[in-house]
Order: C-alpha cells, then sequence, then structure tokens
C-alpha cells in the first residue's frame, strides 16, 4: 500500500510539474509555397505561391507541442509540355503538427494536413477555365520540416507531400497527380498563456 501512495504522489507531483511548463501561443502565418504536382503524372514544374493563416501551439512540456494550423494556401503547378498552361489551386488547409524539440530553439515537425479545395483555375495562354469539377475536393498530404523559434514567433522550412490524388472523375485518362509543396514560413506570437 505504501508503494502505491509513493507511486501516485510521484505521479502527481511530475504531473504538476509538467503542467508547470505547459504554454500555448496563439499567433499569424505565413509564407512562400513552391509547388507541383508529383504522382505519376508527368510534365509538369514548380510554381510560386503563398500561404497565409493563423497557428495555435500547446507546448505540453520541454520536448513535444502539437501544433494547429488554419491557413489559405495558394498551390498548383506549370506544365513543362504545353507552353503558358498555369494550374492554381487555392485550398483550405488545417495542419495539425507535432514539434518535437531538440533544443529550445530547434523543433522537427511531423504531421498530417487535410485540405478542402476552394477554387481551381486553368490557364492557357490568355484563356482562363473553371476545372474546380475536374479536382477531388479533399486532400490529404504528409508533413516534415524544422523550425526555429524564438519567444516572439518561428521560422521554418517544410515539405508538404501528398498522399492522396487530386485528379477527380471528371479525368478520361489514369492519372494519378499528388500535391508536394516546399513551405518557408514566418509566424508571430500575439498571445502567449502560461
Amino acid at each position: 500500500m505504501c508503494r502505491i501512495l509513493l507511486s501516485l504522489s510521484a505521479i502527481v507531483i511530475c504531473s504538476g510539474s509538467l503542467l508547470a511548463q505547459s504554454q500555448h501561443n496563439f499567433g499569424f502565418k505565413g509564407g512562400l509555397n513552391i509547388s507541383t504536382l508529383g504522382g505519376n503524372a508527368t510534365g509538369s514544374s514548380a510554381r510560386l505561391g503563398y500561404n497565409l493563416g493563423f497557428y495555435s501551439e500547446y507546448r505540453m512540456f520541454q520536448e513535444l507541442g502539437i501544433q494547429a494550423e488554419l491557413l489559405l494556401s495558394f498551390q498548383g503547378a506549370r506544365s513543362t509540355n504545353i507552353n503558358n498552361l498555369k494550374l492554381n489551386y487555392t485550398y483550405l488547409v488545417l495542419p495539425v503538427i507535432f514539434n518535437i524539440y531538440f533544443s529550445e530553439e530547434m523543433a522537427l515537425e511531423v504531421g498530417l494536413q487535410p485540405a478542402y479545395l476552394l477554387r481551381a483555375v486553368q490557364y492557357d495562354g490568355g484563356d482562363k477555365f473553371d476545372i474546380r469539377d475536374n479536382v477531388n475536393k479533399f486532400d490529404l498530404s504528409g508533413i516534415l520540416g524544422i523550425s526555429f523559434n524564438k519567444s516572439y514567433g518561428k521560422a521554418g522550412v517544410r515539405f508538404v507531400l501528398g498522399i492522396t490524388n487530386t485528379n477527380g472523375t471528371a479525368f478520361t485518362f489514369n492519372s494519378n497527380s499528388k500535391n508536394n509543396v516546399l513551405q518557408l514560413y514566418l509566424a508571430k506570437t500575439l498571445i502567449t498563456i502560461e
């Protein structure tokens, strides 16, 4: 019985110290997207876009935090086979990321990013076509990155690797296109709760 009480006491004391170290940050973030379409579809090259929105990170203890974001992400690709052909996709994304801290200022980012397609446009020379019906509305990607953290915010680089096929059922040919994005971002902390 004494061992059980000692064990419970140790758990309560450790839990209290973990909670004492917890921190919740809220802020906004934005940055550059360098995106293309991967998979077995060929003939695409990188397109520049951007991402912009808000983030919230709950730092559970010194080595681990969980971060959720709500962002607009402007992605797509350029065709290498057809001159002046561009695909512009606009997504509402909700990344959920585990931040694994190696030090107070550096973290590995690992997570998933569900996304909802808001807009899909194809530019062919001077012509513009709405192709939203030809693109899957839901997209899921994996995230791997690294961030550098300060008390006022963070900077980072992140690879967003597509898991789902972006091609909708309207495509008659058998191709599998996946969103691949390299993101460079800055984040500014607005509120910190300890």
